[in-house]
């Protein structure tokens, strides 16, 4: 039978956030069970978590980021940030809004071309709020 292990204690055993772990659950990045108490994660797929994480990393270094997921409850103009960090003109960073697991985020996009601003400015301002670069590795179907 395979065994289970909660969030929390995949966190604790990959170093990754509980939130973040959460969020790959939700959206399917990782294979999750779910039961009352939320998300539980097979004990033989914490190096595929420990992955997503080093993935993740390597978003900003490899300019492959396109977006950024901030808390929609954070107190901070997120299109002007962004457009500021990146060296484009306000007119560049598109907004909307997305729940991922109840949670609500502020999503800034802006044209993937190579050459912007720094994105590991981008990188601090998601771990600083909580929040995520999403790469744009797309993949077909």
């Amino acid at each position: 039978m395979r065994k289970l292990v909660s969030v929390s204690a995949a966190a604790a055993q990959t170093g990754q956030p509980a939130r973040r772990i959460r969020e790959w659950c939700a959206t399917g990045k990782l294979e999750c069970e779910r039961d009352a108490a939320g998300w539980l994660i097979g004990e033989d797929l914490l190096e595929g978590v420990r992955a997503l994480g080093s993935e993740r990393a390597h978003i900003a270094t490899d300019h492959r980021a396109v977006a950024l997921a901030l808390p929609a409850t954070i107190d901070l103009d997120v299109g002007a940030e962004v457009a500021k960090r990146l060296g484009l003109g306000l007119e560049s960073v598109s907004l909307s809004r997305l729940a991922i697991d109840g949670r609500e985020y502020v999503v800034a996009v802006w044209p993937a071309r190579i050459g912007l601003g720094d994105l590991t400015a981008l990188a601090t301002l998601a771990d600083e709020f909580d929040g995520e670069l999403l790469d744009g590795m797309a993949t077909g179907g």
